[in-house]
Parts: C-alpha cells; sequence; structure tokens
C-alpha cells in the first residue's frame, strides 16, 4: 500500500503493550480503506501513532535532528542525522505514540524529525528597566557567543521562553529590543538590580575560589580562581534561596564567589569585634526499635513506655564521649564530657546540677526525672531529658521506629571585648556560622549564650535569672547559614 492516511477501525487487544519492552513488536490493526473495505495490516509498535499538525516556533539547545520520521530509522538506511545547537525553528507537527512523541521541525536544509521537543517561544509585549546593564545574548543560552552589553535603559520585550522543566532553574528568557540592538536577555545571567552597597572584609582560608561573572548562576569568570587571601566586597546579595554572594575586584573585573563556611570568614562592617563561632553537626549514631526496645548495634540502648522514649544514659553517655561515675554516697551521677561541661543527676529527682570544670555553675529543672535503671546502671533518661542534658540534636520517625541522634559542636575564636563602656550597657556580638538546617522530623540542639552574673554565690534552680543572648538569622554561605 502506498503512503496515505487511514483511519483506523479496530485492533488487537493491548496492541500498545510490549511484554519485551520492544518497539519492533508487530501489532495488528484493521483499517478503512476506500476500495477494499476494511484490512488487516501489521505495524511494529513505533509506527502506530496519530499525527497533529500545528505552526510552533522552537528554540533547540542540543538535539539530533533527522531527515526521515524516527520510527523509520530501521527501515530507511538512506536517513541523514545532524547535531545542532543553539537553534530557532518552527515546528509544524507531532506524531504521537505510546513510545513518546516525535517532533516535524523546517529547517534551512528541509523538514527534519526530532524527538526534543524544543522549548516553546511566545510573543510578548513589555518593558523590563534596568539600572545596571544587561547582556544581550545571541540566542537564549549564556554559551550563545559574547553578548552585546546594554547601557541601563528600558528594554522592549517581543518574545519571551517561560521557565519550563527542561531549564526551570534558569527562569525566563527575554528576547528585547535595546539602543544597542536585539539580543536575548535573562536576570539570571545579569547583575542583579537590588544588589547592596557593602564593606564585609573576607578572610578567604580555602585552597580555591571560584570566580562567576554573575551570582547563582553556573557561569564562570574565564575559570578565574583565587588563592588564601584578604579581600574587600565593594557590593554583596542575597539569592532567594538564602545565599550570600559578594562582589569583589579581580585580576580578571569585577567577580562574584560565595564562600565556604567551614574555613572562610567574614568580618562586618561596624563589627570587627564580633567573636567568630565555627559549628558542624557531628553524627553520632542511628538507634532501631523492634518490639519495643531499643538497639544500637547489638546492645539494648533503651525502650519505649506508654508513648514515651527512655534510653540508657550511661550507653547515651559513651555515644557522646562522656565518661561516667557514680554512684556517689547520695546514689547521685556523675556525666563529664572533655570540654569541661558535666552534670549529676539522681534517679526520682527532676534536678540536674551542671558544672563548668569541676565548678557548679547552676542547676537545671528537668521535666520529667530519671528512672532507676534495671541494672543497677546510671538512670534511663526519657528523649526530653537527653537533648536538655547532654545537647542532643534527634530525628525520630513517626512512629519510633528510627532514632537519629547527632548534635552540634562550636568552636569559638578570640573573644575581643570592647576597651571601654558607655552608660552602664556592655553590648557583645558574635558571627556564628552554624552549620546544616534542621531535617523534618529532626529536633535540634543549636548554640545558646547565657549570660551569668559571677558575683552571685546562689545557685539557680531555673534559667530564669540568665540572660540569653538574641539571635538573627543574616544569610547562608552555601548550605550552611550565618
Amino acid at each position: 500500500m502506498s503512503p496515505q492516511q487511514v483511519e483506523v477501525v479496530g485492533a488487537e487487544k493491548q496492541w500498545f503493550y510490549s511484554p519485551k519492552h520492544d518497539e519492533n513488536e508487530l501489532k495488528w490493526l484493521k483499517i478503512r480503506t476506500s476500495w477494499l473495505g476494511d484490512q488487516w495490516i501489521r505495524l511494529p509498535l513505533k509506527q502506530i501513532g496519530s499525527y497533529y499538525s500545528h505552526t510552533k516556533k522552537k528554540y533547540y539547545g542540543t538535539a539530533e535532528f533527522s531527515s526521515v520520521p524516527l520510527w523509520n530509522h530501521v527501515a530507511d538506511s538512506s536517513a541523514s542525522h545532524r547535531q545542532i545547537r543553539d537553534q530557532i525553528f518552527t515546528e509544524t507537527g507531532e506524531f504521537q505514540s505510546p513510545l513518546g512523541s516525535f517532533y516535524q521541525v523546517e529547517t534551512p536544509e528541509g523538514t527534519r524529525w526530532t524527538r526534543y521537543p524544543g522549548e516553546f517561544i511566545t510573543e510578548a509585549n513589555e518593558t523590563i528597566t534596568r539600572r545596571q546593564p544587561a547582556p544581550l545574548y545571541p540566542s537564549p543560552s549564556p554559551y550563545s557567543g559574547k553578548p552585546n552589553v546594554a547601557a541601563p535603559q528600558t528594554l522592549t520585550v517581543f518574545e519571551k521562553i517561560e521557565a519550563n522543566p527542561v531549564r526551570d532553574w534558569e527562569g525566563t528568557w527575554y528576547h528585547v529590543r535595546s539602543n544597542e540592538g536585539e539580543g536575548w536577555f535573562n536576570p539570571k545571567y545579569a547583575d542583579p538590580e537590588d544588589a547592596k552597597p557593602d564593606n564585609t572584609e573576607i578572610d578567604l582560608q580555602s585552597d580555591k575560589t571560584w570566580l562567576y561573572q554573575y551570582p547563582d548562576s553556573s557561569q564562570l569568570l574565564n575559570y578565574g580562581v583565587l588563592g588564601p587571601q584578604k579581600i574587600r566586597a565593594p557590593a554583596a546579595w542575597t539569592a532567594p534561596n538564602g545565599t550570600r554572594w559578594f562582589q569583589i575586584p579581580t585580576f580578571l573585573g569585577n567577580a562574584w564567589v560565595t564562600l565556604n563556611p567551614t574555613r572562610d570568614r567574614l568580618q562586618l562592617p561596624g563589627r570587627e569585634q564580633d567573636m567568630q563561632i565555627s559549628g558542624e553537626i557531628s553524627r553520632k549514631g542511628a538507634i532501631y526499635k523492634t518490639d519495643n526496645t531499643f538497639t544500637f548495634g547489638d546492645a539494648k540502648v533503651g525502650y519505649e513506655r506508654d508513648g514515651e522514649l527512655y534510653f540508657h544514659s550511661a550507653v547515651v553517655a559513651k555515644m557522646y564521649q562522656y565518661t561516667v561515675t557514680g554512684p556517689d554516697r547520695e546514689n547521685g551521677w556523675t556525666f563529664a564530657h572533655p570540654s569541661g561541661y558535666s552534670f549529676r543527676i539522681k534517679a526520682g529527682e527532676k534536678k540536674a546540677v551542671v558544672s563548668w570544670k569541676g565548678e557548679t555553675r547552676r542547676s537545671v529543672i528537668l521535666s520529667a526525672a530519671p528512672v532507676a535503671s534495671a541494672d543497677q546502671e546510671a538512670p534511663d533518661l526519657r528523649i526530653d531529658e537527653m537533648r536538655t542534658l547532654f545537647g542532643a540534636s534527634t530525628e525520630v520517625t513517626p512512629n519510633h521506629s528510627e532514632v537519629l541522634l547527632h548534635s552540634a559542636e562550636y568552636t569559638l575564636g578570640a573573644f575581643n571585648p570592647p576597651t571601654e563602656v558607655k552608660g552602664n550597657l556592655l553590648h557583645l556580638s558574635a558571627l556564628c556560622y552554624d552549620a546544616g538546617s534542621l531535617q523534618p522530623n529532626e529536633v535540634g540542639n543549636r548554640l545558646k549564650i547565657y549570660v551569668y552574673d559571677r558575683s552571685s554565690d546562689t545557685l539557680s534552680d531555673s534559667f530564669a535569672s540568665a540572660a540569653v543572648a538574641s539571635e538573627e538569622m543574616l544569610f547562608s554561605l552555601s548550605m550552611d547559614r550565618v
């Protein structure tokens, strides 16, 4: 039968399905002809589908084009293939099949076919006012060629490519007219309009810091890098995800950098005396529950009772590098950390005494008293008291089947208090590089700073007499926060 359009009036059962996932598996179809009536034909699965005609202007970043429909590649050995980049063509049709879609495209070489859907270019009638220069690219890609930089002005938009699943991280591309000519503009590949003047001193301690042409993009500035050095940033910008970018002068011109929070350090304008505090997350282990018993490896570490989670304090102490001594004459147990922090608890008492380097500092009222252990060892603690006393952060699954333990650990830098106090108020501040972010089921235990009256001899039974330092989230450096 010669090429022609026919009506399909029937097919074998599950004609659209191939148990072996073979696109060349033959399927029976019944077609209606004008001269022989209804007839049965067999076609490979990949050749069965519907064709729809339309006209759409599209951009193709990278795509393979064929001179014949892709489902005929095996049958037609004369088919030619060509890889194209950064081209705008007109799509004139789509062949839809159980295996996906194939697109018909008009090119300077004639009609071609591709599996790539392209990116739809729509007409537009809007304007963009720029206070910063606007790089205009030959096509909607930052790698399509050297941009023509338009001076600050109002750009006229006559076409655009909306953000789509193919390149959703880039946002919208605009085809614009400017005083310098036409081109494609994307705010992602330009200096941000809302960047602020800044004067932060940056101490780059990383071995390598990449230079970017624009912030929040993957576009490097001539693959330039900086080694360890101190620099000053005249401008800064916070991306929508909270990451802080700094603009700095370099041997390649102005560049944007983001910092490594585990190594690089900042000195914010007007806060030269800030203490530098760095935090990191220490993973302690995963605890699993079987028949209301919690285990860590082969060891039993706790249990669930009436919906409450209890843990053997001696085992948890070992996970958090504490040494345990006791019981003393009053049946108390002391837990000491190498840092100098320690606490003392007693079964049945809702109070813990906290010490620092052997000197009693305060007492802490617990929400529940420790429970005497069945094996005469250190008392068992509810998960809330474990967080309070060990500084534990926990992730507990909703059904209590798994408990992840970790802790936020901090290193304090030099303390340089002001040399003089104006009035009766002493203002102290610190810049904390806090690692990570809370997970969905996590109850975190992050840094808190308390100020106490060291001249008082009274042992406080609560935190009421302590001044708690306020905390302000400034911005993020990569996945961490400052």
